[in-house]
């Protein structure tokens, strides 16, 4: 009984953190602005577009639309915000997504996704 008890909350466990990990995309679907008071060494932060932000001179984002558009705001030199457009997925298996940006030359890259929830976004560029 103890071992049936015990594989039935593993179970639940494995089952709960991969629906976790495949409903994460649902949670990128809007505009992130980064936060790099929040950095570490090798992950970056974003907030929510409404998040009380310190003042800055520019701050890049991104955005994930649900039809797969992506959008990476670079500072313009008037420190607004430039758009660069492209396209987003989720990468099978992993918790990532991989975008392709429309401009010329641009790389292709993945994000991993390190932790995501309504407030805030970590993500590791590999």
């Amino acid at each position: 009984m103890k071992n049936f008890v015990f594989g039935l909350i593993l179970f639940v466990l494995i089952s709960s953190q991969r629906c976790a990990d495949q409903d994460y995309s649902k949670l990128l679907i809007k505009k992130w602005v980064h936060s790099y008071e929040e950095d570490s060494v090798d992950v970056t932060t974003y907030r929510p577009n409404d998040y009380k932000f310190p003042p800055s001179r520019g701050r890049r984002g991104m955005e994930f639309k649900p039809n797969g558009e992506f959008i990476r705001y670079d500072i313009a030199p008037s420190d607004g915000e430039l758009p660069i457009y492209g396209k987003w997925e989720p990468v099978k298996g992993k918790k990532a997504v991989q975008i392709r940006l429309t401009q010329p030359k641009a790389e292709a890259y993945q994000l991993e996704i390190v932790s995501v929830n309504e407030n805030q976004l970590r993500v590791r560029k590999y």
